[in-house]
């Protein structure tokens, strides 16, 4: 047998050999480039090394079909939110999201979660049908806002302007066994303080918004505004006092000793409560400041302590400070300031411009614009447009020093209001009450 050449029989190891080395080089390079991208190094880049011959394309925003998005209605602002035209946005189902709790703040979230829970079944949604002049012919035109439920037979508190003109009025409640449709019937309204109160018939037993007490808040205080914000109804917004305004001019409305509010308050929350964290309405949600529709942090809500002479006209049983929230009970402090002394009026400061505008002849002090009915004010002989001077000689020249006089005041202690009647100034003893 022939012997094969030395170079011949070599050259079958060396292909063998070269084989296996680039399949380890291949082999490695895989690895060290998955290594790279599990420890998100520059190899995650899948264009690392490559020669660029322009600019990476950009990618755009996923699309959306028009059965997944409907844009919000638009409409004309006025200065309060006036009635929200029906029908805005239709809401299919409910999201469900899986989110565990954030550390540290089980407190909070249980806290605003029971919030919601105490206020939301006595949130009514009010559906009005009134007549409109519009292009010179008289139609028929819906609008919607809210309410709450304030007395068990079916009492229920809102705006005037929610009502204003109302042929029909609607009212949707809802509880745990579900939602139910009643024709309400305008019982009383106030056009100077746009309140009003819409009776519903039922079984006499509903769930019944609990009344706080809106002159010891302060700004900074976390509040809940809930109602039907663009038809969308059971809908809760939260924010803090943002301030407390004396006097609020939108359009030709004036109001008096507003709270402001970053809630979210957009058109269709009018009627509706504004709560503290103790689920006690402090505020009916009343008018929005914006330039657009939009909502843009600026809302206003009237005190409650506005609507109880009208709901007391109707005899109407207020439920007033729960106490706790389904276990988280009321801070000493504020349980101290339940216990402050209470007379019953409403009024605002005032000043040089004020006072010229209405012939008054002193500029300082508080002009009272409200006494309520056997409250101790009434009993004492106060009188709506008396302008409050001294208070057991203690010159009282802004709201905020009448309340603080009030505040540290026990209840039951006789105070000497001297108030300018007139031409008069008259010294009238007031005996105080505990607010409750």
């Amino acid at each position: 047998m022939a012997r094969k050449a030395y170079c011949e029989g070599s050259n079958k190891y060396l292909v063998w050999t070269v084989v296996v080395l680039t399949a380890l080089t291949f082999i490695g390079a895989y690895i060290n480039r998955q290594s790279l991208i599990d420890s998100g190094g520059p190899a995650a880049d899948p264009t690392a090394g490559l020669p660029i011959a322009g600019p990476l394309p950009v990618a755009g925003p996923l699309p959306v079909t028009p059965a997944a998005f409907r844009p919000l209605p638009k409409g004309v602002v006025d200065g309060v939110t006036k009635a929200t035209p029906k029908g805005g946005v239709k809401v299919i189902g409910q999201v469900q999201l899986d989110a565990t709790q954030p550390t540290g703040l089980e407190n909070i979230q249980e806290v605003l979660n029971n919030v919601a829970a105490t206020i939301k079944p006595a949130v009514v949604h009010l559906e009005v049908t009134r007549s409109d002049l519009t292009g010179g012919n008289r139609v028929m035109v819906e609008s919607i806002g809210s309410g709450m439920i304030v007395d068990r037979r079916g009492y229920i508190l809102t705006n005037y302007h929610v009502l204003q003109d109302a042929a029909r009025i609607t009212v949707t409640t809802y509880s745990v066994t579900g939602q139910a449709t009643w024709r309400g019937k305008l019982v009383h309204s106030d056009v100077r303080t746009d309140l009003a109160v819409v009776k519903i018939d039922g079984d006499g037993d509903f769930p019944v918004a609990k009344l706080g007490d809106s002159s010891t808040l302060e700004v900074g205080d976390w509040v809940m505004a809930v109602g039907s914000p663009l038809d969308l109804t059971q809908t809760v917004s939260l924010g803090i006092v943002s301030a407390l305004r004396e006097t609020v001019q939108l359009d030709a409305r004036v109001y008096r000793n507003m709270i402001q509010t970053d809630a979210h308050i957009n058109k269709g929350n009018s009627g509706g409560p504004l709560t503290n964290v103790y689920g006690e309405v402090v505020g009916i949600n009343t008018a929005i400041y914006t330039p657009d529709a939009a909502f843009t942090g600026v809302g206003f809500a009237i005190p409650i302590d506005h609507a109880r002479a009208l709901l007391d006209e109707l005899n109407i049983a207020q439920q007033r400070f729960s106490g706790a929230v389904a276990g988280f009970a009321r801070p000493a402090a504020m349980q101290a300031a339940s216990k402050a002394s209470w007379i019953g009026i409403e009024g605002f400061s005032l000043s040089r411009e004020l006072a010229a505008r209405n012939n008054l002849s002193t500029t300082q002090g508080v002009c009272i614009t409200g006494v309520i009915v056997n409250s101790p004010a009434h009993l004492g002989g106060l009188q709506r447009g008396d302008i409050v001077l001294e208070i057991d000689e203690t010159p009282i020249l802004s709201i905020d020093e009448l309340k603080a006089v009030l505040k540290r005041t026990p209840p039951g202690i006789e105070l000497t209001f001297l108030v300018q009647r007139g031409k008069e100034r008259l010294d009238i003893p007031v005996r105080t009450n505990p607010k409750w």
